[in-house]
């Protein structure tokens, strides 16, 4: 098995029992059998993260992985100790969806209905191309990648100052990070990088994707070749893949599904996310264009261009509802029983029915972030809005110096979100 995930730490001084524990699980692979359950702590050696001590006991159960043949579950946890950071906090905006796959943070607490007006610019940061890309915020640094091609950068900033901590040449669009490891699209290959330093973990060359999505040990994407990839998220090698007729956006991950919706017809699938065997698949005969599918309480809720928004049970594909809304560009937000999206205007609809419960307030063009009753997205001419999800009652803008695109992502009482006038920004009360 590759040990590509241990491979950025090789020049860092592990602890002598991480050590001795890396080497049982190399010797029982090499062996190919055995049945033992490997522990131990970082308490005698610790790791420090943020000026603090943090003492971890890791327990790795061989016979189970042996079951599994999935090694790289020992790795990922190997990996996280000797990456030198600590794994993403729940309020975390790991990637384009988010982990819950429903652009939805319910672990913002600061940020509300009745301060939201107050937010203010905490920082500007320049890039050297338009930012269209859903930044990933990820234990206080946030990733965001600029515009594809020969100026296309992958940024990861210091979310408290602004300041750089590194960059990547060829990265762009929405990066994903998870344990450590950031997974972007770049210019001829996908790659998957240290989160602390940026140095290169492993690379998949041939394929990219700008909006990849991470869950349950694998990396899904759909490539510019019209191609639906699943990667090891640990080695990098490819699980399978499947042609996506006319593309994707971007890959919701669900159930043991990977869901996509056709660029072409908007025809909505269900990929096995084990294998990759078609599942089921529901055409709408509508492009879904750059949206994504999201899931929620089992429901699959797919936007079109112009003709809706399509419901189906996620396990059996089975139809719902279709209702108003639906555009090219968003991928909805879902939470609380509403629906939350754009036809050119902004929306919400009942989750369970496809009723409307409001639209007509600002135009969107972004897909919305939902958190603490607070949605937000890039509106009108330049500006990011922020409005009352029960009410759509507008509530706070700013407005920046050309079209606002990309995504905001919502973490602990700031808003991150980039510009086509080639910056990212950082809003917060303070």
């Amino acid at each position: 098995m590759p040990w590509a995930i241990l491979r950025h730490c090789q020049s860092r001084a592990l602890p002598s029992h991480v050590l001795s524990a890396i080497d049982k699980v190399r010797e029982w692979e090499k062996n190919g059998a055995g049945s033992e359950v490997l522990s131990f702590s970082t308490a005698n050696d610790p790791t420090r993260t943020k000026g603090k001590i943090m003492a971890r006991t890791i327990r790795v159960d061989l016979t189970e992985i042996r079951k599994l043949k999935f090694v790289g579950i020992a790795m990922l946890a190997l990996g996280s100790l000797c990456s030198g950071q600590a794994t993403s906090s729940k309020a975390d905006w790991t990637q384009f969806l988010r982990n819950n796959m429903q652009r939805y943070n319910p672990y913002e607490h600061v940020l509300n209905v009745k301060n939201v007006s107050r937010l203010k610019v905490k920082w500007t940061y320049a890039t050297n191309a338009r930012v269209a890309g859903s930044p990933a915020v990820v234990d206080g640094v946030v990733y965001v990648g600029g515009a594809s091609g020969a100026d296309g950068m992958l940024y990861a900033i210091d979310a408290r100052t602004g300041g750089t901590k590194w960059t990547f040449p060829g990265g762009f669009g929405s990066p994903a990070v998870l344990d450590g490891v950031v997974y972007t699209g770049a210019s001829e290959a996908f790659y998957a990088l240290d989160a602390r330093t940026g140095a290169e973990v492993w690379e998949f060359p041939g394929a990219t994707g700008s909006v990849p999505t991470v869950a349950d040990g694998g990396v899904y994407f759909c490539s510019e070749s019209n191609i639906l990839y699943a990667l090891d998220a640990v080695a990098g090698t490819e699980l399978w893949e499947q042609v996506a007729p006319g593309g994707c956006a971007a890959a919701a991950v669900a159930h043991g599904l990977v869901y996509t919706s056709s660029d072409d017809d908007g025809t909505v699938y269900a990929w096995d996310a084990r294998t990759g065997a078609l599942v089921w698949s529901y055409e709408t005969k509508a492009v879904a264009g750059d949206a994504a599918p999201v899931v929620a309480n089992g429901i699959v809720y797919a936007p079109t261009n112009g003709a809706g928004v399509y419901a189906f049970d996620a396990r059996t594909g089975a139809f719902l509802w279709s209702g108003p809304g639906g555009t090219s560009k968003t991928t909805p937000a879902v939470a609380g029983g509403l629906l939350f999206g754009s036809d050119g205007l902004a929306y919400a609809l009942n989750a369970s029915t496809g009723k409307t419960v409001w639209e007509g307030k600002p135009a969107a063009e972004s897909s919305p972030a939902l958190a603490n009753g607070v949605l937000y997205f890039g509106c009108g001419i330049y500006r990011i809005c922020a409005v009352d999800a029960k009410t759509g009652k507008e509530l706070w803008t700013y407005k920046t110096h050309n079209s606002v695109y990309s995504s905001p992502s919502v973490v602990d009482g700031v808003v991150y979100v980039g510009s086509e006038d080639r910056n990212v920004y950082a809003f917060s009360l303070k």
